[in-house]
């Protein structure tokens, strides 16, 4: 008995269920949304002046949480960047020695990282010279 139906090859099959599997449910999701939210605006607008009025309650109480929230984070970045420039020039002698250490360990880790990362690029413009030479010297086609 033989099958009638075609035989797919891997590509079809995969592309069937790309179709199958991620794009139609994607697509019905966006059309359920868009026809939610075209549901809520005509609610919205046709409805009476209460529903317009519990909207505009509704985004106040959204907003002014948020903007006191970004207000309070603004106040607490200007207080610990004014805290550090008066606690920077307040350090006492050893803390300044401290300081001085890190940043020479930091510099002295970027030098052998520059190091490290010069040695790589002059690799590589390396390897792109032996490629355009061996790519240049080809024998012709016949």
């Amino acid at each position: 008995m033989m099958n009638n139906e075609k035989k797919l090859t891997p590509e079809e099959q995969h592309r069937r269920q790309v179709w199958l599997e991620i794009w139609l449910p994607l697509l019905v999701g966006l059309v359920i949304c868009a026809a939610i939210i075209v549901l809520v605006i005509m609610a919205a607008t046709h409805g009476d002046s209460s529903i317009a009025q519990w909207s505009a309650v509704s985004i106040i109480l959204m907003i002014i949480p948020s903007l006191f929230t970004c207000l309070v984070l603004i106040a607490l970045a200007f207080f610990l960047d004014y805290w550090l420039i008066k606690g920077n020039h307040n350090l006492p002698g050893y803390a300044k020695n401290i300081r001085q250490k890190v940043d020479q360990v930091a510099s002295k880790i970027q030098q052998v990282l520059l190091s490290i990362v010069s040695f790589l690029v002059n690799l590589e413009s390396a390897f792109l010279k032996i490629k355009m030479f061996f790519s240049s010297s080809k024998p012709p086609k016949n």
